[in-house]
């Protein structure tokens, strides 16, 4: 309990000592590499990471500070996907494999067993696969259009959410991840 009011207490004072700076992370392309199964969430840079499988498939990886919530992980995972394939001049695309979550990185202390977080967020992650047309199929997947998909996510990840919303976030990720 004494843990979760001091860094509630410290989350806060940050907020205001840099002048309300507490902002979400922005929606870009921090790597784009070749896909390697196995690889741990943890490895991955805040933003969006794009892996390529082959031609047609790649693993798309969305890691969100703690002051965005999951819903803007799952849209900028969407926007990303309907942004690739566009790039790729492919018409659609489908989703597989989704994964969603929350990832944390901190300490725990060795007698004790007790958790201190220093950083949470959301995280969403999943298979995109490019398609041309609507002959093509795929295992009972639902199939996107990407020009659709783009002017709906967009917006939502470009809005910009108050102050209140970005701390109670963060601290829900905080203790999320503390077991609290």
């Amino acid at each position: 309990m004494k843990h979760k009011f001091i860094a509630s207490l410290s989350l806060l004072a940050s907020v205001l000592l840099t002048g309300c700076q507490t902002t979400q992370t922005p929606y870009e392309v921090n790597s784009s590499t070749n896909y390697k199964k196995g690889k741990s969430f943890n490895s991955y840079h805040l933003g969006v990471t794009e892996e390529k499988v082959n031609d047609r498939i790649y693993h798309v990886a969305v890691k969100l500070t703690g002051t965005s919530s999951a819903e803007r992980a799952k849209d900028m995972f969407y926007l990303h996907a309907a942004n690739l394939a566009m790039s790729k001049n492919f018409e659609k695309f489908s989703i597989e494999k989704r994964k969603t979550g929350r990832w944390c990185y901190g300490t725990k202390t060795r007698y004790s067993g007790q958790r201190s977080t220093q950083e949470a967020g959301p995280k969403y992650s999943g298979f995109v696969l490019l398609i041309n047309d609507g002959k093509e199929t795929v295992k009972k997947q639902k199939i996107y259009v990407a020009k659709n998909v783009k002017d709906i996510a967009q917006p939502k990840v470009e809005a910009i959410i108050d102050e209140t919303s970005l701390i109670k976030n963060q601290e829900r990720y905080l203790n999320a991840c503390d077991g609290n």
